[in-house]
């Protein structure tokens, strides 16, 4: 801000003996002087600023009185621009006394206005203000940023709508309507203000216009922080070097934002920087709580190509802190290394729900078709007691569906512990789970029945993507002659899914029984041209049907005792086809009753 120097040489002597009797003892005295500089209105402004320049230099307490709020209250009022530098040195000096703030900042609001914004000479003085004990100079002085209505000062102001005090509330949200009511008017003026965009575009290009923003991420309020991050979120890619280059700053609050604001922007690069500001040893709180933040934008920015970082990140996976600790596993979870992988699936078993959610989401991104070794913690997670909850068993489920299961006796634990999620609490869970069984039987390996008696009762799930998977595992491994499953297939037919229908036309045709034949003809009058037309495919080559199985009761012991009739041979249609016998490949041996050849 430009000096202004009074010419003392021209003043009239009578304004300038008026102002300094502002500084007298006496009360009658003062409203003397008063009435003289009102009634001489601008002509007096030389002399108001002259008696504010010699409150600023005067020794606390060498005046009688201090003129300063009686020379801002006549200042403000006559809307003098050239007494804001003495205004301004009145606070940076800090002789202020009683209601002086108050004051000050009154005449600051009712004299300033945008082309101040940029001054930091006014931008220091309201800060002062702003942090004054006395709550009527913080709402003056919400008034005084709202006068200059740029983003910083909005953001002060909503700092300042969060006040303790009521009052200060009330005026600084007044403030914001205000200026929301002037946005509105402007975008419907359209107003091209050329020159003003021409400068900020000159300021943008020489990296200056971030800089405010930059400075407010280390502002002790967190509205201005937030308000910070949120402009240079804005900013996009032109604010990554800037911020970047805060991160090696000293200050702790400062890096902590520009770590928020990278983390939203996810740029690449900063993965080095935000690396070493978490790894970094904290000394004080605003550091400590730096770190989880840093791993978190960290984990953002990782691509999962990057090599060499899981050995800085281990130990923070085993830190005291849990918010460090659940940092630190989204980070593992998304690098190539599998030694992180390990430690995520350890984390699976802790008892902290948020580390362990932290965990199961690190686990359905990081895990990989060759991390076999991961098969048994896993299985153990999904079989903890008490259970896991439903996020972490789902992530679980997905986990394992992504391992080439490949070692049957594994396989074999994988079918029972995942069996039970088929009927899971959620549609993910259930949808996990039928995906995952899948995979695991083949044609020389069928599912047990009481599994496929579960995924025809799924064909009726409530929710859509369960009824697909379900009939897609019965069209791949549904076998031939399964009782009721014709029936059941129908019913699925019928409520018109176009993808459901032709995955059960699919396991029809496995199915291979006249039943299954009539429903299959009956779908080549879909209205659905692609139902019809695969359903006439099917007959075509539709094979020899097959007879539905039947079942018979075992007679008791009791009854094979006491009963002359012999034991009839079962037939083909009686005899269960679907025993297994034990040989060199099998990894199953079905249970037989007792006394059974």
């Amino acid at each position: 801000m430009t000096r202004v120097v009074v010419d003392t040489g021209a003043m009239d002597e009578t304004l300038r003996a008026a102002a300094f009797r502002l500084t007298s003892p006496d009360r009658a005295e003062r409203e003397a002087g008063e009435g003289v500089l009102i009634a001489a209105r601008s002509a007096a402004v030389p002399a108001l600023i002259e008696v504010l320049q010699h409150a600023a230099r005067s020794a606390a307490g060498a005046l009688p009185t201090s003129p300063v709020a009686r020379a801002a209250l006549l200042v403000g009022a006559l809307r003098a621009r050239d007494a804001v530098p003495a205004l301004c040195a009145v606070v940076r000096a800090g002789r202020l006394a009683g209601d002086d703030g108050a004051f000050v900042a009154r005449a600051l609001a009712e004299i300033l206005d945008g082309r101040d914004a940029f001054d930091d000479d006014i931008r220091a003085t309201l800060e002062a203000l702003s942090t004054s004990p006395d709550m009527y100079t913080r709402a003056y002085a919400a008034e005084a940023y709202g006068a200059l209505a740029d983003l910083r000062s909005r953001a002060r102001v909503q700092a300042l709508a969060t006040d303790t005090a009521p009052w200060v509330r009330e005026r600084a949200q007044a403030v914001l309507m205000r200026l929301a009511d002037a946005d509105a008017r402007t975008a419907a003026d359209a107003v091209s203000l050329a020159d003003f965009a021409a400068l900020v575009d000159d300021a943008d290009r020489s990296g200056g216009a971030l800089r405010p923003f930059l400075d407010d991420l280390g502002d002790e309020r967190k509205a201005v922080r937030d308000a910070a991050v949120n402009e240079l979120v804005k900013a996009g890619r032109a604010a990554v070097p800037a911020l970047i280059d805060r991160l090696n700053q000293p200050q702790a609050r400062a890096r902590t934002g520009a770590a928020i604001a990278l983390g939203r922007l996810q740029p690449p690069e900063a993965a080095g920087p935000l690396l070493i500001a978490a790894t970094t040893s904290p000394q004080t709180t605003d550091e400590r709580e730096l770190r989880p933040i840093a791993l978190r934008a960290l984990a953002n920015c990782l691509t999962g190509m990057e090599e060499g970082l899981a050995p800085s990140l281990l130990p923070l996976a085993a830190d005291p802190d849990r918010f460090t600790r659940a940092a630190a596993l989204l980070c593992l979870g998304r690098l190539a290394d599998r030694r992180g992988m390990r430690a995520v699936v350890a984390a699976i078993l802790e008892d902290d729900p948020f580390v362990v959610e932290s965990a199961a989401v690190a686990l359905s991104e990081g895990i990989r078709e060759e991390d076999g070794d991961l098969v048994r913690p896993l299985l153990v997670a999904l079989a903890k007691r008490p259970a896991p909850r439903l996020a972490v068993r789902e992530a679980i489920l997905v986990a394992l569906s992504r391992i080439a299961i490949d070692e049957p006796a594994w396989r074999v634990r994988a079918r029972h512990r995942v069996r039970r999620e088929i009927d899971g609490g959620t549609a993910s869970m259930r949808k996990a789970a039928i995906v995952l069984l899948e995979r695991m039987y083949g044609d020389d390996d069928p599912p047990p029945v009481s599994v496929v008696d579960e995924l025809l009762e799924r064909l009726d799930d409530a929710h859509p993507e369960v009824r697909v998977v379900a009939a897609s595992f019965l069209a791949r491994h549904l076998e031939p002659g399964f009782t009721g499953a014709a029936a059941r297939l129908r019913v699925a037919i019928e409520r018109g899914e176009r993808t459901v229908t032709l995955l059960c036309l699919e396991a029809l045709a496995r199915h291979r029984t006249e039943l299954a034949r009539g429903v299959v003809d009956a779908a080549t009058r879909s209205s659905d041209d692609a139902v019809a037309g695969r359903a006439r495919a099917l007959l075509q080559a539709w094979p020899d049907s097959v007879p539905e199985w039947h079942f018979s009761r075992r007679p008791s012991p009791q009854t094979q005792a006491t009963s002359t009739t012999p034991r009839p041979s079962m037939t083909p249609s009686q005899r269960p086809t679907r025993v297994r016998v034990a040989d060199d490949s099998a990894d199953v041996v079905e249970a037989r009753d007792p006394g059974e050849r």
